[in-house]
């Protein structure tokens, strides 16, 4: 029995690492094109093969001309593959093919959630808030991290989002970010009561950037960080964090001599 378009999207939904489904998709979209004679069609699938070599750091013959080919692929057809998403979303990008990075508002995010879930393998979400009250965005929040597509999350960023310690609270006790590998937080009014919440939430120890520049986390959040790095060292709890970033912050003189002392000095840029 052939396999139809959705069949083959969803296994590439349930097997987002691997590039087999990927290039089994490129094969059916050339079949396709020879029904439909849509150039498009053609194009995806030699952008989508393009995609997964260039992902894969081999060595091509001619590197330069396929990756000026795939930028090329990219201008020409990229807003068409993209489809609904011109509507809702306020950036995109794609990886191995198809869209895995998403910028857009957060409460259409919420409207939209499980026609992005059903159709973009997505793995980087960047959500914005318009003139929603800082309780409201940490509700929005709330609701969010209950959302299917958390789970397969390897960076999330809410830069500027203003959700503060109780949104990121939300985030820390509910949402299942067992994939997170960067968490980028600047500029919401975080304090060392949300510094908390990120220490103690189980996605924390997989998690190997984590920026909070910019927010209101003072000496006695450095004194948690210590405390966290010194609880796992003792038990022997493996930490992927290669770097926190905490710039910005009035952490006073206090923090400053905290942040001088190993392993702070190594891990923290402030």
């Amino acid at each position: 029995m052939e396999s139809s378009g959705q069949e083959l999207l969803r296994l590439i939904l349930n097997n987002r690492q691997d590039d087999m489904p990927r290039l089994v998709y490129a094969d059916w979209l050339e079949e396709q094109f020879r029904f439909n004679n849509d150039p498009a069609l053609e194009a995806r699938a030699e952008f989508i093969r393009l995609q997964i070599a260039l992902t894969a750091g081999s060595p091509l013959p001619e590197q330069r001309q396929a990756f000026r080919r795939e930028q090329h692929l990219k201008q020409t057809y990229g807003p068409y593959w993209a489809g609904e998403l011109l509507g809702i979303a306020a950036d995109w990008n794609f990886r191995r093919g198809f869209v895995h990075h998403l910028q857009m508002d957060a409460r259409q995010f919420l409207e939209s959630h499980d026609f992005l879930a059903a159709t973009h393998p997505i793995e980087h979400l960047h959500l914005t808030w318009g003139m929603e009250t800082p309780r409201e965005r940490a509700e929005d929040l709330g609701r969010i991290s209950s959302q299917s597509l958390m789970p397969y999350l390897t960076s999330l960023d809410l830069t500027g989002a203003g959700v503060g310690s109780d949104g990121v609270t939300q985030l820390a006790h509910h949402a299942p970010l067992e994939n997170l590998q960067e968490l980028t937080m600047p500029g919401n009014r975080i304090g060392a009561r949300g510094l908390r919440a990120i220490l103690q939430s189980p996605w924390m120890p997989g998690l190997r950037k984590l920026d909070l520049a910019d927010n209101e986390i003072n000496h006695q959040g450095v004194r948690l960080l210590l405390d966290f790095l010194a609880a796992a060292k003792e038990t022997g709890e493996l930490l992927a964090v290669e770097r926190i970033d905490l710039r910005g912050n009035p952490l006073s003189v206090a923090g400053g001599r905290l942040l001088r002392s190993p392993p702070l000095s190594r891990l923290v840029r402030w």
